[in-house]
């Protein structure tokens, strides 16, 4: 029986030198020592990735550009001309407009003439819903 048990051992013993190849140790060191590096550079590129982006900008310098921003800004507003009504201002009711000016026309051109008063729309006949009508039968039957 110690002999088969042996006998067995051996056999194992053989078939895992042979599964193990041509592996040592060290190549397994090596490979260790490669994955930790690796991990290393990732955890670090990770730690790049998370840190705030505050220090990537100057609040101050940011500041100082807004604010050169708004002066151009302002001085383009400055300088620009004054915008110039194209209309003559209506005037007030009641007060009569004064007369305009004939502008002189090249001939064979006809005009239209314009109108003097303000034209006054027609009241348009809403039709009342039936909500609407029980809503005015039930306040006018409050009221009384």
């Amino acid at each position: 029986m110690n002999m088969q048990t042996f006998n067995a051992m051996r056999s194992g013993a053989k078939a895992m030198e042979g599964a193990r190849g041509r592996l040592d140790v060290d190549q397994v060191d090596d490979v260790m020592d490669d994955i930790k590096d690796e991990m290393d550079i990732a955890e670090q590129i990770g730690d790049a990735i998370a840190r705030p982006a505050d220090d990537l900008f100057d609040d101050d310098a940011l500041l100082e550009e807004l604010d050169m921003l708004e002066e151009a800004d302002l001085e383009e507003q400055l300088l620009a001309p004054p915008a110039v009504p194209t209309a003559r201002p209506a005037a007030p009711q009641g007060v009569e407009q004064p007369a305009v000016a004939e502008s002189k026309v090249p001939q064979g051109y006809e005009l239209p003439s314009v109108p003097s008063t303000t034209p006054v729309s027609a009241p348009v006949a809403v039709e009342e819903d039936e909500d609407a009508r029980a809503l005015r039968e039930l306040e006018a039957s409050m009221a009384m």
